[in-house]
């Protein structure tokens, strides 16, 4: 019997960014009901680093600061492939 050959998944790439707070608290947001994970709490995200500044800012952080890189995360879906670059961040505000 043939072998069937494993399609090719289509490669996407963001960053969840691990931001903590002075007491240890860490923020998570909720994602829409529809789309991947949807209406499960995670932590906000970004599609690449170019728009950690604009995202931090928006989220009331425009004091945060970037820890740590972390080891990229890789995981499949059905229809595609992530690969997930977690940062951890400090931040002064109590989000």
């Amino acid at each position: 019997m043939p072998t069937r050959q494993r399609m090719r998944l289509p490669p996407r790439c963001t960053c969840f960014l691990i931001v903590e707070n002075n007491a240890g608290q860490v923020l998570l947001e909720r994602r829409p009901p529809r789309g991947i994970w949807g209406g499960l709490w995670c932590f906000p995200e970004v599609p690449d680093e170019d728009g950690l500044a604009a995202r931090l800012a928006a989220l009331g952080l425009s004091d945060a600061r970037v820890l740590q890189r972390l080891p990229v995360i890789a995981h499949s879906f059905t229809h595609f492939h992530l690969d997930i670059t977690p940062l951890h961040i400090c931040s002064e505000n109590s989000t």
